[in-house]
């Protein structure tokens, strides 16, 4: 069958893309062909000063390394749809409507664009389903419009799945309906040479920030990769043109994938960091300071694992703790991962049939 898939990607996003081409590459597996629908989380405003940035950014080389990757990895897309009602008035063509993960559900992100994350485009008859869509919160903070928007349409849904345990019984208990926690689509494969090819130990502490200026961190980083004898890497240097905000160059993600799966240590705030630690056995350090309660993407899956105790909420309690030197059993890992894939990819399958 035909899935037409609506996500959060083409946003220059490490974990948004990796996220998007996991799905595609689950969906595939299961001998399904896949359309990614071309409808973006950022569209630049119509000014001049947007139309600059935006001509300066698609002909940069940081642009043209995620473009080869869409084309190489991603390659059946949809047209580009600018605004929601351009997806009601063309939708997409296919059997199912399937909203993918990362944080779909969270109008906080999604803003003005939220009702096409909640696949509120097409023809009714259409199947809908989720796969790891997430409302990245632990509570409901939504407002009274949103709500009624997001029960009017996940009724319409045929399975709907959430890939935090506290974002499934959120939604449970805030619309009465049967979600299904599953894993991240990253976390579905157990590694991705087709992109990476192999990869060799670096003897590097690896560095992923979720904002480019957190000088605490860089300073934790660079202070204990000297005292375990390990070279500092960042693995997500930008480079900016001169006196403007325009990204220039930065890795490849098949640079970023590979600086995570050759580290000896990895050191992030990310969810897809820690679930690319997880992928390439890696030994890591979780630094996030629960802003907005975003931290319930990392805790669920961190206390599934017993992994708890490697996540805090500065570099000082992280420095304190010598969580470093406790080091990871994977093959204990392992087995409660490959638990939680082969449900998911039960839940998968069986939401598709």
């Amino acid at each position: 069958m035909k899935v037409a898939l609506m996500t959060i990607w083409h946003c220059g996003n490490y974990g948004a893309e990796m996220q998007t081409y996991a799905t595609v590459k689950a969906l595939r597996q299961l001998e399904h062909e896949v359309e990614v629908i071309d409808f973006r989380l950022f569209e630049p405003r119509n000014t001049l000063r947007s139309k600059v940035g935006k001509f300066l950014n698609n002909i940069s080389p940081a642009h043209k390394t995620f473009e080869h990757f869409w084309r190489k990895y991603i390659q059946n897309i949809s047209c580009h749809y600018l605004l929601i009602d351009e997806l009601r008035n063309n939708p997409p063509k296919a059997d199912i409507y399937m909203v993918g993960s990362d944080q779909v559900w969270n109008k906080d992100i999604t803003g003005d664009r939220c009702a096409a994350y909640l696949l509120d485009f097409g023809d009714e008859q259409v199947k809908r389903v989720s796969y790891a869509s997430s409302i990245g919160v632990s509570d409901w903070p939504f407002s009274e419009s949103y709500t009624h928007l997001v029960a009017k349409q996940l009724n319409k849904f045929a399975a709907l799945s959430c890939r935090e345990i506290t974002g499934a019984n959120v939604l449970s208990q805030q619309f009465g309906l049967e979600v299904k926690q599953v894993l991240d689509p990253t976390l579905l494969h157990l590694d991705y040479k087709e992109i990476t090819g192999n990869i060799q130990d670096a003897n590097t502490l690896v560095f992923y920030p979720l904002s480019v200026g957190d000088t605490s961190a860089i300073s934790f980083c660079k202070d204990l990769a000297e005292q375990l004898n390990l070279k500092y890497v960042n693995a997500n240097p930008y480079q900016f043109l001169p006196f403007l905000p325009i990204i220039w160059k930065r890795n490849s993600i098949a640079q970023w994938l590979t600086a995570i799966g050759g580290a000896s240590l990895v050191v992030t705030g990310s969810f897809h960091g820690l679930a690319f630690s997880l992928i390439y056995h890696r030994q890591f350090i979780l630094i996030n300071d629960n802003k907005q309660g975003r931290n319930s993407r990392m805790m669920d899956l961190l206390n599934y694992l017993g992994l708890e105790h490697r996540l805090f909420r500065t570099t000082e309690e992280a420095m304190a703790s010598r969580v470093w030197e406790d080091t990871i059993d994977y093959q204990l890992i392992d087995e409660k991962l490959n638990q939680a894939r082969n449900e998911s990819w039960n839940y998968l399958k069986q939401s598709l049939s």
